[in-house]
């Protein structure tokens, strides 16, 4: 793949200035997969998720022998030690299971909240900036190494208390969690900055498990707990911190999860530094097609999209939104369905201008 051409593209993307269609980050399954050379899985559960040498392999076969890449999609690994890596770098341990991990909540005291501070040597930063160096290493510029999950701010919190008791102490111990908030905004700057120095080392390009192509220090904001808390406090604890991410990065889309995040929306469409805003409405929810209200206001605001969508959604939403800005990401049945729906895209946006 042509990764300065493809660079180019996504620049007109991050500039709002895509006007022939959508972005569609499109994969399409190749024809007969030979599922037997996939790697076997250690039988050890840990060493599936931190065994590098087997991930590698892993994320080899998955880009080289099931998918082929359509529209603005790209090869792409990155390290994944699950959602509470951040945490874990700032404390909490981690239990792995078939398909996810979680946290093993280390901060049972409200009353004594340790001081946080960036250790090099802690041995999850360690394992991590090993496992994206060999990435980085076995890519050599044929696919993109991406940065790792990372959740600061009152995410962060909740790998290292648990939601219940952050709930009691936003009431009970407002200041301390302020406190901690910024220092591990203060660590996530140093865990980022060492991550994007080494997926970056052989190609000046990257991505994040968002899958959206980036030529600069872009990376995902989010806070999964806000769907727990009011506007009130969505202002008062993750406003300031998270202004501060924004400041920090070259650009970033904010992963705004589920109805009960929607709250939000409002206070993120007019924040002035980030970029883009990416909707997902939740497992059970209508389609993305019928969620244009939420998606006409997110581009009102002037922010980019990012959206996940099945094929039948991709028509509607062309026929119904401005295409600067709008990232679409969608698996198709086969390549030649996934070729026939981007020739539908282009006739669809060109029908759409011409008719305005």
């Amino acid at each position: 793949m042509d990764f300065d051409k493809l660079a180019e593209k996504y620049r007109l993307l991050w500039a709002r200035e895509n006007h022939d269609r959508p972005f569609v980050v499109l994969y399409a399954p190749k024809e007969n997969i030979r599922w037997e050379r996939m790697p076997k899985a250690p039988q050890d559960l840990r060493a599936r998720w931190m065994d590098t040498e087997y991930l590698i392999r892993r994320h080899r076969f998955y880009m080289e022998e099931t998918s082929v890449c359509l529209g603005e999609a790209f090869p792409q690994a990155w390290v994944n030690f699950g959602p509470d890596i951040m945490g874990a770098i700032c404390g909490c341990g981690i239990e792995f299971g078939e398909d996810t991990s979680w946290a093993v909540h280390t901060w049972q005291d409200a009353e004594k909240f340790p001081d946080i501070r960036f250790d090099e040597q802690n041995p999850w930063f360690v394992q991590l900036q090993e496992a994206t160096k060999a990435f980085a290493a076995d890519s050599r510029g044929e696919y993109v190494v991406g940065v790792t999950d990372l959740h600061p701010g009152l995410d962060g919190i909740v790998s290292l208390r648990g939601p219940e008791a952050l709930c009691i102490d936003l009431i009970e111990e407002p200041e301390m969690v302020k406190k901690t908030v910024f220092q591990i905004f203060e660590v996530f700057k140093k865990v980022f900055e060492a991550q994007y120095r080494e997926a970056t080392r052989f190609m000046p390009y990257t991505s994040n498990w968002m899958n959206v192509f980036s030529s600069d220090r872009e990376y995902v904001t989010s806070c999964d707990f806000s769907c727990l808390i009011s506007k009130e406090m969505y202002a008062e604890f993750v406003m300031p911190e998270m202004k501060e991410e924004w400041n920090f990065l070259d650009s970033s889309i904010y992963h705004l999860d589920g109805t009960a995040a929607l709250t939000h929306l409002d206070a993120l469409c007019a924040a002035e530094k980030l970029k883009g805003i990416q909707w997902v409405p939740g497992a059970g929810q209508k389609p993305m097609r019928e969620w244009l209200p939420v998606l006409r206001k997110i581009q009102e605001s002037g922010k980019m999209i990012d959206i996940t969508v099945q094929p039948e959604d991709v028509l509607p939403l062309c026929e119904n939104l401005d295409p600067e800005g709008v990232i679409m990401h969608c698996n198709a049945p086969s390549v030649e369905e996934g070729e026939a729906l981007l020739r539908q895209m282009e006739k669809t946006c060109t029908a759409r201008r011409k008719s305005k």
